[in-house]
């Protein structure tokens, strides 16, 4: 404990007297010379305390002063975590009687007093049993505390007090503000018979824990107690308000109502604890929240229970209202929630149990990121398990992508939660199987695989040339965590007759306005056949390889790779090409040949032979960068003839506007002729 909590507990549990003149008479004294006198004790000790070395000196020379000072050794109490040792008090002026003790003007030194420079003013009177203690300095701004006391009880006010001293021992930070305090105590031959506080905080600015901050807040607490059964028991109302609070999930401020919090106070001084009980949490437009609590202090508040139950409320809001304001600028900050919420949270030996259940819900990220509609979640967790069940309706990701129903049935503890059986989610006419997925403190993990995705649904919903066929494929080890996605591994999907693996996928700000993709990819074994068809490129059958290296994608849109794609070198199926891929082709590539075959006597061959075919690009800042399977006498090859009729495609279009090629495929893919890109 601080020692300002000891000072507090030493004078409410009464464990140093009023009577402290009456033992000072009969302390050894001593002449130092005919101006000072000295009066020292060795030890002084009574119900848990300990006083060593104590000396009194008066000085006796200063005419009309009477200046005084009072040392100590060492003083241990049960309420400080480590003793104080080395205190002084030296007091400018004073009076001593048998019947009176004054200090005026006078500083506390050693240890923490060192740093804070307080001054006071004390007035003991022994036969009434009376004291009064000013405490004023740097500590305290501008404002003063008074303690005053005698047998029958004590008082403490203080006005316009800083809170920054007196905040940071309770782990509080404040850079201004002041209050006003008033505590009593009553006391009988039992002790302490009743407690009375009030404490109004005004224009503060203030961080605690790092992540709640306040500015200009104005807050009432007040307090009222009586002995019973051996504890103090009564209520206590605090009423938080003026200015506005901010913490990492939570924000309120005064145009939003009063923020109070009501209810019983027990508190039990031989242990140090007390509990708030049958409490109420009110917020304008919120039903209240019930809750109970119980803390000990020691070093510092320890939780021992906590109860806290919610009616049934409006999720949109708490959301839009609380939650999501603190949540600006973040990942989070844009999305519009509903819902029809109820909660419980109860907390005892060392464990949490909890129950969440939200009906009628709705989640929209707001910026096309995803969207959940009816959703249904049912959570229960105690110290032994947690299950629960969530479900939705309909889903859509990325503005694009459409989920069926789901309903998932899972494990939950403190830390997150998992699958208990695989999910199967309805994806573009097939599925998306969740073989595992779990989630703790560092994020969530994901592995599963596609089944029989229909290719021309997924085509349209991107915006991509039409595709056919289906897609299957397998993401054993994903990993998503604060915004970026992970692949673990391999991401294998299966596709014209043949695989492409993912290698290095990550993607930054999945769910933001810019996502960023980057990747690497290896096609092997694709059928062209398979793939020219779909893209209505013209007929070209044989075997396809190749690598798309250093993939980025900004806002889904390729901003940079290196791409080279060709013919296996152990490809043994029929190599032809149809005239219609030849001009496709060829009009890619800058080599005007389709004019020219139209011209000559290849125009009525239907198809041609061909050894290998290949394509390269590498795109920067717009530009693609073209290339082919080797180096021609004025270009480069793209398709390489055998067999006959036989037929050589160059290439001579080295740069290319990425866009314009694009469109360009777009058109090949929809049918329509491809004019001669340059």
């Amino acid at each position: 404990m601080k020692p300002l909590n000891a000072i507090v507990s030493l004078v409410a549990k009464g464990l140093i007297g009023f009577a402290l003149p009456a033992w000072l008479a009969l302390l050894p004294i001593s002449a130092n010379s005919a101006d000072l006198l000295r009066f020292s004790l060795p030890e002084l000790a009574g119900d848990g305390w300990f006083i060593s070395e104590l000396a009194v000196t008066l000085d006796l020379s200063a005419g009309d002063r009477l200046p005084l000072e009072i040392a100590v050794g060492r003083l241990e109490h049960p309420a400080l975590s480590s003793p104080l040792e080395s205190l002084r008090l030296h007091c400018a002026d004073g009076e001593y009687r048998a019947d009176r003790l004054r200090c005026i003007d006078g500083r506390l030194s050693g240890g923490i007093f060192d740093e804070l420079s307080l001054r006071l003013d004390l007035d003991l009177r022994t036969p009434e049993g009376r004291l009064e203690l000013t405490l004023t300095g740097p500590p305290l701004g501008d404002g003063r505390l008074v303690l005053r006391a005698d047998e029958a009880g004590l008082v403490l006010e203080g006005e316009a007090v800083s809170p920054v001293w007196l905040g940071r021992q309770a782990g509080v930070e404040f850079s201004q503000g002041t209050f006003d305090l008033r505590l009593e105590a009553k006391r009988d031959f039992e002790g302490i018979a009743a407690l009375n506080g009030e404490l109004e905080l005004r224009n503060a600015v203030g961080a605690m824990a790092e992540n709640w901050l306040g500015e200009g807040v104005g807050l009432g607490w007040s307090f009222e107690l009586q002995r019973q059964d051996g504890l103090l028991r009564g209520k206590q109302r605090l009423a938080i308000e003026k200015g506005a609070v901010l913490g990492p999930w939570f924000y309120w401020d005064h145009t939003q109502g009063e923020l109070v919090l009501e209810s019983g106070l027990s508190v039990n001084i031989e242990d140090t604890s007390l509990a708030l009980e049958q409490g109420r949490v009110t917020l304008v437009k919120l039903p209240a929240i019930d809750f109970s609590t119980r803390l000990a202090f020691s070093a510092k508040p320890v939780l021992q229970g906590l109860h806290l139950e919610t009616g049934v409320f409006s999720l949109k809001d708490l959301f839009e209202r609380h939650i999501q304001p603190a949540l600006a600028g973040g990942a989070f900050g844009g999305h519009r929630v509903e819902g029809e919420l109820e909660a419980s949270l109860d907390y005892a030996e060392g464990a949490w149990d909890y129950r969440l259940k939200l009906d009628n819900g709705r989640v929209d990220a707001g910026d096309g990121g995803y969207r959940l509609d009816g959703v249904s979640v049912d959570l229960a967790v105690d110290k032994d398990q947690g299950k629960g069940e969530l479900s939705w309706r309909s889903a859509r990701l990325l503005e694009r992508i459409e989920l069926g129903v789901v309903k998932a049935n899972i494990a939950v503890n403190e830390s997150g939660f998992r699958l208990n059986e695989p999910l199967a989610i309805p994806l573009f006419e097939g599925e998306l199987v969740i073989e595992q997925l779990a989630s703790d403190r560092e994020g969530i993990a994901f592995g599963g695989y596609l089944r029989s995705l229909d290719m021309a649904a997924i085509s349209q919903a991107m915006e991509w040339p039409p595709f056919e066929g289906t897609l299957a494929g397998m993401a054993p080890d994903i990993r998503y965590a604060e915004g970026n996605l992970n692949l673990q591994g391999g991401f294998l999907v299966e596709a014209f007759k043949g695989e492409l693996v993912v290698d290095n996928l990550q993607v930054q700000d999945l769910f933001g306005t810019l996502p960023i993709l980057e990747a690497d990819v290896r096609l092997r074994d694709l059928d062209l056949e398979s793939l020219t068809r779909t893209f209505s490129f013209g007929k070209i059958s044989g075997g396809l390889e190749g690598r798309v290296e250093g993939l980025r994608l900004e806002g889904w849109r390729p901003m940079a790779f290196d791409a080279r794609l060709g013919t296996p070198p152990d490809d043994e199926g029929p190599h032809r090409i149809s005239q219609r891929a030849v001009d496709n082709i060829s009009n890619l590539g800058g080599s005007g040949l389709s004019g020219a075959m139209s011209r000559s006597f290849l125009r009525f061959f239907d198809e041609f032979g061909y050894d290998e075919l290949g394509i390269s690009c590498r795109l920067r800042d717009g530009i693609c960068y073209m290339g082919g399977i080797g180096a021609a006498e004025q270009g480069y090859y793209l398709v390489k003839g055998g067999g006959v009729p036989r037929i050589d495609i160059i290439g001579y279009n080295r740069r290319t506007d990425w866009q314009v090629l694009v469109e360009k495929l777009r058109e090949i893919s929809q049918g329509e002729s491809a004019p001669e890109i340059r």
